[in-house]
């Protein structure tokens, strides 16, 4: 474990997961609201605008972290939460929706890239809000 004690974004990362069942409930429920917000957003108005780049861009972090999610389960050589439901439910539905909107002519491939960069860039403090939200509202 020296690696861990070296890097400081590393512990914090490895705390910030250190969530009971009440708290990580409380992390997930904050997220599904957002991809509900999304998912609004986008019905309101199809066409192109703030509404469609804030769903694709959701859809694009939720894409990512299915792969955060395998990784943990690879580093730790272990079953970890969320793995199932991320590689069997999130994993095709994200891959789904790209699918759609890029062959149904509604996102070109450059909303495509920049879905998955700007999901890129929301997805931690998506997930690390969350995880604080949950910390203060269920204490351990």
């Amino acid at each position: 474990k020296p690696f861990i004690n070296k890097y400081k974004f590393i512990k914090f990362a490895i705390r910030s997961v250190d969530l009971t069942r009440g708290q990580m409930t409380v992390a997930v429920a904050f997220e599904f609201l957002i991809i509900v917000a999304a998912t609004l957003a986008a019905a309101s108005n199809i066409s192109a605008g703030p509404g469609l780049y804030f769903f694709t861009a959701i859809n694009g972090a939720l894409l990512l972290h299915v792969f955060s999610h395998i990784a943990q389960s690879a580093a730790l050589k272990k079953y970890t939460p969320g793995i199932v439901t991320a590689i069997v439910f999130v994993l095709p539905y994200s891959l789904y929706v790209f699918h759609r909107f890029f062959w149904g002519g509604v996102i070109g491939l450059p909303a495509v890239l920049l879905s998955l960069a700007a999901g890129a860039v929301i997805i931690l403090p998506v997930i690390f809000t969350g995880h604080y939200i949950g910390r203060k509202l269920i204490r351990k």
